[in-house]
């Protein structure tokens, strides 16, 4: 068994590239850099980037910012913003529930 803790990059092969990355154990936008994110985060398929703080300098300005805060009582606070959202938003909604496009 892995632990997604040790994996920096995953691929997901589906309609489009999927690709999560899981910056947790870097130190800074150039342990980025080492690991070539540039080249996933400008290719053809979505990221997603866990711990994007960490590497906040290397985002892409258009990129969309998911953020979840976990409150007192256990209630979550999701925050969802930036210029391309539209256009996420756009997409999603194209998708049908059995992967197929409307």
């Amino acid at each position: 068994m892995t632990s997604p803790t040790f994996t920096l990059i995953s691929e997901y092969v589906g309609r489009f590239p999927f690709y999560h990355m899981d910056a947790y154990r870097l130190s800074s936008g150039s342990d980025f850099d080492e690991i070539g994110a540039e080249e996933f985060l400008y290719g053809e398929g979505v990221c997603v980037v866990e711990w994007a703080a960490i590497v906040h300098d290397r985002m892409p300005g258009d990129a969309v910012s998911v953020s979840i805060l976990v409150g007192a009582d256990g209630g979550r606070k999701i925050t969802i913003q930036g210029s391309r959202l539209e256009d996420a938003l756009a997409g999603c909604s194209k998708a049908r529930p059995n992967g197929g496009e409307s």
